[in-house]
C-alpha cells in the first residue's frame, strides 16, 4: 500500500497506534461534522470540511495527471487564502512531500529553494498585490534551468499549468521519514532546508495544543503567512489537528484583524510582536474589548516589552499575552498561562514538556544551571536535517548530541530561558530571519563603499530593522544614492538596507574579523534607526486627544512638514535627510502612521487646530510646508492663526473641489468603511497610478507604502471627509485673511491630474502676494516622481 497517499480509503484503513497525521485526524472531524467551517479568508472566501476535502482532491488529481506522486516534492508559494489549505492538502493527500514558502518570497530564491530539494513542482497564485506571476514563472523557469511544473492558482480556485523543459530534476537524498521541508535563513546568506518527520511536526503542535488547551471548538487566527514556519505549525496543522476553524488574514491591517477576531469568536493566535502593537495603536470603537474573548496571544520572534503587555492587558482584558521562542528547527519554550507580565516581559517563558534546554561555555561543555552561554537543545520535535546541506547540519551539534541554536541566554533552576543574544548575525525584523550575508554582497559592490557590516538596529515596532555600516572608498554614498544603485541593479527589494551608518574604519578582531556586537552597541546607544547619514529622532507628543509621532532632523529655523492623505511623515524622509540648513519636523497626521485617531470630527478644521497645537507645543512659531492635504491644513492653519505660522509653502494643493472631486472622497470613504481589503489596495494602487508620471517610479512599493500609512483606515476615512467637505465649504474666501507679512509660496506640477495648474491659480487669485513654482516631469505625487527636483525647490524657498 501507498505509504504516503491519502485518499479517503488509505487514510482510513490507515490508523495505526503511531503518530496520527493532520489529515488522518481531520479525516476524524469531517465524518463528525461535514459542514462546519474548515476555513475563511479576509477576502470572504470560506470553505466547510467537506467543501476543503473535495477541492483537495482535485488538486490530488491533477498532480496525479501530470505524473506527480508518492515521494515528489512541491513547493508552496501562496498567500494566505483558503487555496492555500487546498494546495496543501492536495500535495499530502497525493503522498507527495511539500516545502512551504512565503508568497513575499523572489522568483530567484524560490528557484534556488526548489533546486536545493529536487521540487518537481512549484505552486503560486496567479496574481498578488500586483505581481504578475505568470510572468514571474518564466523568470523562476530560467533561474531553475531545468524541467519543471508550475501550477497557478488563481483567487477564485482556477488553476493553470505551465510545463517547462530542460535538464532533468536532481533529486538530493532525502531523510528517512521526511514529510515536510520549512525554510529559513542561514549565516552562509542562503536558506536552509529543514526537513521534518511527522512525528518531529506533531511533537511541537502537542507541546502547544497541550499547554493552552486548544480544543478546537473556537477558531484559530492567523496573520503570519503559512508559508513561514509561525503560520504552518500554529495555523494549517493545528487547526486540521484539533478540527477547529482556521481564520486567516492575507493582507496585515490591525483593525480588519479585529473585526475578523470579533466576527469568529476567535480563541487563539501566534504572531510576532509588532501584530500585538500594532493591534494596541489601533483605534477601536466596537462597545467590546479588543480581541474580545480571545484567550491566547502568543507573541515570538521580538521580546515583548513590559509596557506593551500592561496596554495590551488594559486593552484586552480577555487576552493573555505569552511570550514564545521556537525555531524551524524545533523547540521551545513559552509563558505557562498564570505567568506574571515581568516573567513574560524578560523571559521566553518555560520549556515545554519534553524539551531540555542548557546552556554550553566556549569549549562545548555544558554549563551550569543559571549561567549565560550558547543554548542547546534536545526535543522530540527537533527536524531530521539540511536536505543538501549536511557539513551545515553536522557542525550544528556538539560533540555528545546538543542541537547548537546559536543563540544566547540563561536558563533558571524553574526551566524559563532569557536570552541574552546572538552568536548568529542573524537579522529578526519582525519575526523573520533575515541574513546579512547576501545584503553585504550586494552593498559591497557600490563604488563608494570599502567595507561594509549589516546588522540589525532596534525599532520599537519591528524589533530591529536592516543598518548597513559603510567604511567608505573615497566620498560616502548617501542612502537614497545606495537604494538607487541598488534598484537600478535589480536588487531585491528584501536585500536592501532600511538605514546606514558610516564610520572611518571598522572595528576588529586581531585576526581582522569585523566585531558586528560592537557595531550593534554603537547603534543601539541612542540613535533612532529610521535615519540613514543623518540624525533622525522620534518622538511622540500628545496633543488635544491624540498622540501624535514626528521624526526631527537637522538645526536651524524650525520647518513643519505635513503629509497628504494615505501618507506619513516617511513621505518626507529624503527632505530631511537632505541637509537643509533647517531643523525639520514631520509628523503623522491624525489616524495615519503611527499617529492616533483620537475622536475624529472629519474636518479641515480638527486637522487645522491639531497643527496650531503642534506649534504651541512642539516648534514655536514656524515655517509650514504642505504637501496635497497638508497644504490644505497649512493654508487653513496660516488664515487661523499667522503668529504661529510664519511662512507657507504648499505642494500639491487645493482650497477648493468640485463635484466630481466630492463624489471620489464619497466612494473612498465607502470603500475603506468596508473589509475588502483586496478591493481597497486594488483602488489606492489606481489612485496611485494616476497621481504618479515618471516610469521610473516603483508603483506597487508606493501602493504599499501608502496602505500601510493609512493603518486602520479610520484616518483615510477622516481626512477624505475634510477634503470632500470643500465642495460646500471652500477654504478659498478664507485665504484673504492671510496678510503679506505671511510669504506664501504655491508648488504645483506640470503632470499633476489631482491638483491641476487651474486650482494653483485659485490660490494665487485669493493671497496677491504669493508666488508659484513648477515641478516639470511630475505628476501629483511629485516627491516620488522628482525627488531631487522637489528638495532645490524647497531649498530655495526655505531660509
Amino acid at each position: 500500500m501507498n505509504s504516503r497517499a491519502t485518499t479517503l480509503a488509505t487514510v482510513v484503513q490507515g490508523h495505526t497506534a503511531g503518530t496520527r497525521t493532520p489529515l488522518e485526524l481531520f479525516l476524524d472531524h469531517l465524518e463528525r461534522d461535514p459542514h462546519a467551517l474548515a476555513v475563511c479568508d479576509d477576502r470572504g472566501h470560506a470553505l466547510s470540511r467537506a467543501e476543503l476535502w473535495e477541492l483537495a482532491g482535485e488538486v490530488e488529481q491533477e498532480l496525479a495527471v501530470h505524473g506527480l506522486g508518492e515521494g515528489d516534492l512541491a513547493i508552496v508559494c501562496m498567500p494566505n487564502w483558503t487555496e492555500w489549505m487546498t494546495s496543501y492538502l492536495g500535495v499530502a493527500r497525493r503522498g507527495m512531500i511539500a516545502g512551504t514558502l512565503p508568497v513575499t518570497t523572489d522568483p530567484r530564491s524560490i528557484a534556488y529553494t526548489a533546486n536545493l530539494v529536487g521540487a518537481k513542482v512549484v505552486v503560486l497564485p496567479l496574481e498578488h498585490r500586483g505581481r504578475d506571476f505568470v510572468a514571474e514563472s518564466e523568470v523562476l523557469a530560467e533561474e531553475l534551468g531545468r524541467e519543471v511544473k508550475i501550477l497557478l492558482v488563481d483567487g477564485d480556485g482556477t488553476r493553470t499549468w505551465r510545463t517547462f523543459g530542460g535538464a532533468p530534476v536532481t533529486i538530493p537524498a532525502y531523510p528517512d521519514d521526511l514529510v515536510h521541508v520549512l525554510f529559513s535563513s542561514s549565516t552562509t546568506g542562503k536558506s536552509k532546508a529543514i526537513a521534518h518527520s511527522e512525528a518531529s511536526l506533531s511533537a511541537y503542535n502537542r507541546m502547544v495544543i497541550d499547554r493552552y488547551e486548544v480544543s478546537g471548538e473556537r477558531p484559530i487566527f492567523m496573520p503570519s503567512p503559512l508559508g513561514h514556519s509561525t503560520g504552518f505549525w500554529h495555523g494549517a496543522r493545528m487547526s486540521l489537528m484539533t478540527g477547529a476553524s482556521l481564520v486567516l488574514q492575507d493582507a496585515w491591517k490591525p483593525r480588519r484583524a479585529l473585526e475578523l477576531v470579533e466576527k469568529y469568536g476567535c480563541e487563539i493566535t501566534v504572531a510576532a510582536t509588532p501584530f500585538l502593537k500594532d493591534i494596541v495603536d489601533t483605534e477601536w470603537d466596537s462597545t467590546a474589548p479588543k480581541l474580545a474573548g480571545m484567550r491566547i496571544f502568543l507573541c515570538g520572534g521580538a521580546p515583548v516589552a513590559p509596557s506593551l503587555i500592561e496596554l495590551a492587558q488594559e486593552q484586552m482584558p480577555d487576552t493573555r499575552i505569552a511570550a514564545i521562542w521556537a525555531m524551524s528547527e524545533g523547540g521551545a519554550t513559552s509563558s505557562l498561562p498564570g505567568d506574571s507580565t515581568e516573567l513574560v516581559a524578560h523571559t521566553c517563558g518555560k520549556v515545554m514538556p519534553g524539551v531540555t534546554l542548557e546552556t554550553i561555555r566556549e569549549d562545548g561543555t555544558l554549563a551550569p544551571r543559571g549561567t549565560d552561554g550558547e543554548i542547546v537543545m534536545r526535543t522530540p520535535s527537533l527536524f531530521l536535517g539540511y536536505i543538501g546541506q549536511e557539513q551545515l547540519y553536522r557542525e550544528s551539534f556538539t560533540n555528545d548530541g546538543w542541537f547548537r541554536t546559536g543563540d544566547t541566554g540563561i536558563v533558571d533552576d524553574n526551566g524559563y530561558l532569557r536570552l541574552t543574544g546572538r552568536l548568529k548575525d542573524l537579522i529578526i525584523r519582525g519575526g523573520v530571519n533575515i541574513s546579512p550575508v547576501e545584503i553585504e554582497n550586494a552593498v559591497s559592490g557600490h563604488p563608494q563603499v570599502a567595507r561594509v557590516a549589516v546588522v540589525g538596529g532596534p525599532d520599537d515596532r519591528l524589533g530591529e530593522r536592516i543598518c548597513a555600516v559603510i567604511q567608505p572608498l573615497g566620498a560616502a554614498p548617501t542612502f537614497d544614492e545606495l537604494v538607487g544603485w541598488l534598484a537600478d541593479r535589480d536588487v531585491p527589494r528584501r536585500l536592501w538596507p532600511e538605514s546606514i551608518r558610516i564610520l572611518p574604519t571598522m572595528p576588529e578582531t586581531p585576526a581582522g574579523k569585523i566585531r558586528k556586537n560592537v557595531l550593534r552597541e554603537l547603534i543601539s546607544s541612542g540613535e533612532d534607526m529610521t535615519s540613514s547619514t543623518v540624525d533622525l529622532t522620534t518622538q511622540t507628543v500628545t496633543l488635544r486627544d491624540i498622540d501624535v509621532t514626528y521624526t526631527r532632523a537637522g538645526e536651524g529655523p524650525a520647518v513643519v512638514l505635513i503629509h497628504g492623505l494615505a501618507e506619513d511623515h516617511r513621505s518626507w524622509r529624503a527632505v530631511q535627510e537632505a541637509g537643509l540648513p533647517v531643523t525639520t519636523y514631520a509628523y503623522d497626521l491624525r489616524g495615519h502612521g503611527r499617529t492616533t485617531v483620537g475622536s475624529p470630527a472629519g474636518t479641515l478644521a480638527q486637522l487645522r487646530d491639531d497643527l496650531i497645537a503642534f506649534l504651541e507645543e512642539v516648534t514655536g512659531p514656524a515655517i509650514c510646508v504642505g504637501f496635497s492635504l497638508g497644504g490644505t491644513v497649512v493654508l487653513s492653519a496660516a488664515a487661523e492663526r499667522p503668529d504661529l505660522v510664519t511662512k507657507v509653502v504648499a505642494l500639491g494643493t487645493s482650497s477648493v473641489v468640485g463635484r466630481g472631486a466630492a463624489g471620489f472622497y464619497a466612494g473612498r470613504i465607502e470603500l475603506f468603511r468596508g473589509t475588502d481589503a483586496e478591493e481597497q489596495r486594488t483602488a489606492l494602487r489606481a489612485d496611485t497610478a494616476a497621481a504618479l508620471h515618471s516610469p521610473d517610479s516603483d508603483l506597487d512599493a508606493v501602493t504599499d507604502f501608502r496602505l500601510e500609512a493609512v493603518g486602520g483606515a479610520q484616518g483615510y476615512i477622516n481626512a477624505s471627509t475634510a477634503m470632500a467637505a470643500l465642495v460646500e465649504s471652500p477654504l478659498t474666501p478664507e485665504l484673504a485673511r492671510i496678510g503679506s507679512e505671511t510669504e506664501v509660496a504655491i508648488v504645483g506640477a506640470d503632470h499633476d491630474t489631482f491638483c491641476p495648474k487651474k486650482a494653483a491659480d485659485i490660490i494665487l487669485g485669493a493671497i496677491e502676494h504669493a508666488t508659484y513654482s513648477e515641478i516639470t516631469g511630475a505628476g501629483h505625487l511629485m516627491l516620488v516622481d522628482q525627488p531631487e527636483q522637489s528638495i532645490e525647490t524647497l531649498r530655495r524657498l526655505l531660509p
